[in-house]
């Protein structure tokens, strides 16, 4: 039960993240974009290797 809660909590706060895109400007997602992915994919490895 414990596992999903976290899982469900992580993946909300995954998805809060992304949905600020709109509101940020054309330049500095291409500027940060190559980062941002190499972030969002390591944090969603993350829980999978914790439990």
């Amino acid at each position: 039960m414990r596992k999903n809660r976290s899982a469900g909590i992580f993946g909300g706060l995954m998805l809060l993240s992304w949905l600020t895109i709109p509101f940020i400007g054309r330049q500095h997602i291409k500027r940060y974009l190559s980062s941002t992915m190499f972030i969002s994919f390591s944090m969603s490895y993350e829980p999978c290797k914790a439990f």
